[in-house]
């Protein structure tokens, strides 16, 4: 192979790996676009009927017009836990904040699973009903 060749084929190689990252971004963004708002009516609908729970959101166009996920605020009693879509170099997930003793960012799985990377205690955290009602519960005095 020439050097013009070599260079030719790093070049094309190069392009090649440019836009499959590129796909696989706008994959990810289009599947947070569906699932995010999916998550919040989910939430609002098993909170909806519970004295003393408020459940608030509002569509993130009004705010950032490349996301329709928005935010989701839960409040029970002077307490609040928020879901806000974040976006990190291109890639969206919800910034989770008052649901547990600090913030976590919860990235959409294949499979519509919810996840977060603990740090403190290297673990996964899957969102699920079972823990989302265990801390809201830890959240009333």
């Amino acid at each position: 192979m020439s050097n013009a060749e070599y260079l030719q084929h790093k070049i094309l190689a190069h392009r090649e790996k440019l836009k499959r990252e590129s796909d696989e971004l706008k994959a990810q963004r289009a599947a947070f676009e569906i699932g995010a708002p999916l998550l919040f009516k989910h939430l609002a609908g098993l909170l909806d009927k519970i004295d003393g729970v408020d459940v608030t959101g509002m569509s993130a166009f009004d705010h950032h017009p490349t996301s329709k996920a928005g935010w989701l605020e839960i409040q029970i009693l002077d307490r609040k836990a928020r879901f806000v879509s974040a976006d990190q170099n291109g890639q969206l997930f919800l910034e989770v904040t008052g649901l547990f003793d600090r913030k976590l960012d919860f990235w959409l799985q294949q499979g519509g699973k919810w996840v977060a990377n603990d740090e403190r205690s290297s673990s996964t955290i899957t969102l699920s009903d079972d823990l989302l009602f265990t801390r809201l519960a830890a959240l009333v005095p």
